[in-house]
């Protein structure tokens, strides 16, 4: 098997999460659309990151439960947004625990040197994420998702 992770997450399985997610948080009114693209607009993404700012969510796009940015773009999103908008979300929000989930899966795809036993790790967030998303989306898993459950593998 031959995974890509650009293909695979960040153009595949965040565009979705992201989309669920933020539409998600916006129905039960813990900030809305504007203000999110706004604090999306004004957070200092740091020299780093400056370049791959994300663009402003579509509306139509989260109806349509994908948000669509470059790949880079949407790492820098999900690296960030804990710090775009989590002082606004409750802890405890099933929609928050998925999109921790996220940010944990991203990293350990993308780190330099990972040890072994980070596969069984790996296995395990992507099983809790699946299942979350199963639960929040009411919808069955995109193939993209399905590449998740043998990263882990690879990895060892």
């Amino acid at each position: 098997m031959v995974f890509d992770f650009m293909h695979d997450i960040p153009e595949g399985v965040a565009r979705y999460d992201m989309a669920l997610v933020i539409k998600n948080l916006i129905d039960k009114k813990y900030f809305t659309l504007n203000q999110l693209n706004s604090r999306i607009t004004l957070f200092d993404y740091g020299v780093t990151e400056r370049k791959n700012c994300p663009p402003k969510i579509n509306q139509n796009n989260l109806n349509n439960g994908i948000v669509i940015m470059s790949a880079s773009e949407m790492l820098c999103l999900v690296r960030n947004f804990g710090l775009i908008v989590g002082e606004l979300v409750p802890k405890h929000s099933q929609n928050w625990k998925l999109y921790i989930l996220l940010p944990q899966i991203v990293d350990l795809c993308c780190a330099c040197r990972i040890q072994s036993d980070c596969a069984l790790l790996l296995d395990s967030i992507v099983a809790q994420h699946n299942s979350l998303y199963l639960i929040l989306s009411k919808s069955n898993l995109k193939p993209k998702f399905h590449n998740l459950t043998h990263y882990g593998r690879m990895v060892q």
